[in-house]
């Protein structure tokens, strides 16, 4: 029970007090500590107000709010809307944490602790705080908000740890490869390409002297701005002495027929013979050769650093490994835009 309040202090907001006749002070009742308010005393009930307000994790909201139901709408409220046509795998989290706040009295200091948790792993922080700004841009689109209390946070960029993959270590982790992952492992290397480009490149993609590649990764996942590549089949890794034809002729056989260069040849879980690999399946059959090879260590390669490799060894070659990626330099950004990436980029040698 509260004691009531002496003459002096009466008339004044909870934890406000007036020192030496003039001088106001405002104490925290949660660490006891005083913060000074100044002479004024309109300004030092105003903020006192306010403080307790705060602490006691409450927000008045103003008739308008309440009227027009803006004092009703809290994130979780706005996360539930959301998710009807997204996602919500990263909103449960934002959901779970921030969801009971009235969403129009929503800080950037909230968002900003809710972060936190994740300041051991840079990476999840930063998709996180991209997912509150997302959100909560959308919050604003939908009439819910006014500005978005995310847009000014912001979080370290994560630096790479992975260690790069040395010719030599490929060759030794070749060594320990079974038939399929070898296969994947030459292709992957003398094409540059990414693991899930290698494993569903197609037959039919083989025509006229050329491999024909549409890579999967484009921006907004907008398929008419991958990247479009004719890499012919006479490209010769010097290193190695391997020919794009002669990696992609290595991966016929007898056994099965497929429309995948990279594909099952007996029943395996519920893959049946003749389909392709699952990205999945090939990193772990890589991580398995690399520790038979005894090269695992922290932060050891993976099969994503054989694209990295090859880029490396290509540019020793004098091969335009821009084209041969798939990386937009400014006249190819250009090109895109002029025509939404319906030419196709030949790979010279």
């Amino acid at each position: 029970m509260n004691r009531p309040r002496s003459r002096t202090h009466r008339g004044l907001p909870p934890n406000l007090y007036l020192k030496h006749g003039s001088y106001y002070l405002w104490r925290d009742p949660r660490s006891g500590k005083s913060h000074g308010l100044g002479n004024d005393r309109g300004s030092a009930i105003n903020q006192a107000i306010e403080a307790n307000h705060h602490i006691a994790g409450q927000e008045t909201a103003t008739l308008v709010d309440r009227l027009t139901g803006v004092a009703e709408r809290t994130v979780g409220d706005w996360c539930d809307e959301w998710e009807k046509d997204h996602p919500k795998a990263r909103t449960k989290l934002l959901k779970e944490a921030l969801g009971h706040i009235v969403l129009a009295k929503l800080e950037p200091l909230q968002i900003a602790q809710w972060l936190k948790r994740w300041d051991d792993k840079l990476r999840m922080r930063q998709a996180m705080l991209s997912t509150a700004k997302v959100v909560f841009g959308g919050a604003i689109g939908a009439g819910w908000i006014k500005t978005n209390p995310a847009t000014d946070l912001t979080t370290a960029t994560p630096t790479t740890q992975r260690k790069r993959l040395t010719l030599g270590a490929y060759k030794k982790i070749l060594s320990h490869a079974d038939p399929v992952l070898a296969k994947t492992m030459s292709l992957a290397l003398v094409t540059g390409q990414r693991r899930a480009d290698v494993i569903a490149m197609r037959w039919d993609q083989v025509r006229d002297g050329y491999l024909w590649v549409i890579q999967s990764k484009a921006k907004d996942g907008d398929a008419e701005q991958a990247s479009k590549i004719r890499i012919p089949l006479a490209l010769c890794l010097a290193a190695l002495n391997l020919t794009l034809g002669s990696a992609i002729g290595a991966c016929r056989d007898n056994l099965v027929v497929s429309k995948y260069l990279i594909h099952h040849i007996r029943h395996q879980g519920q893959a049946k013979p003749g389909m392709k690999y699952r990205d999945k399946t090939i990193e772990e059959m890589f991580r398995e050769a690399r520790r038979t090879a005894n090269l695992d260590e922290p932060n050891a390669p993976t099969f994503h650093e054989i694209r990295s490799l090859s880029a490396r060894l290509y540019k020793e070659q004098g091969i335009d490994v821009r084209v041969l990626l798939g990386h937009k330099t400014d006249a190819m950004a250009a090109l895109y835009q002029d025509n939404r990436g319906s030419e196709w980029l030949t790979l010279s040698l």
